[in-house]
């Protein structure tokens, strides 16, 4: 939901299976603004999904992944996490790159991902902390 605090409209949001420029899923588990005042919504297992308030217009990024977290560091790369591992998104080319417990990650389960003042990435996983 948002709300228009001018006109006090309060606007929701939710899935239309037939329509891809709409949520994925109504089962929200994380929220994100970036920089150019996007949000982006991590689903229960319907990927991650970016609404663009000038446009109206959601897209989403890795379907079928349950339970994303996210985090854009201070390069601008684009990381998202969930049941299926870590992710760094080219949100220009909707291409990414997939970790997972073959490349290090002690659990394809991530719960959260944060970045520390020296620019290392940490993930909190199912299996541990990397």
């Amino acid at each position: 939901m948002r709300l228009n605090r001018s006109f006090k409209i309060l606007l929701q949001f939710q899935h239309a299976p037939v329509d891809d420029e709409r949520l994925s899923d109504n089962r929200l588990i994380s929220l994100m603004i970036d920089l150019q005042e996007n949000l982006w919504m991590g689903t229960m297992g319907h990927g991650l999904n970016r609404y663009e308030p000038k446009t109206g217009i959601f897209t989403t990024y890795i379907n079928g992944t349950n339970g994303m977290t996210s985090l854009i560091d201070r390069e601008g790369r684009f990381w998202a996490g969930g049941n299926e591992g870590l992710f760094q998104l080219d949100l220009e080319n909707r291409q990414h790159v997939h970790y997972t417990t073959e490349n290090g990650i002690p659990n394809r389960s991530l719960i959260g991902i944060i970045e520390d003042k020296q620019g290392f990435i940490w993930l909190a996983t199912a299996g541990g902390v990397a």
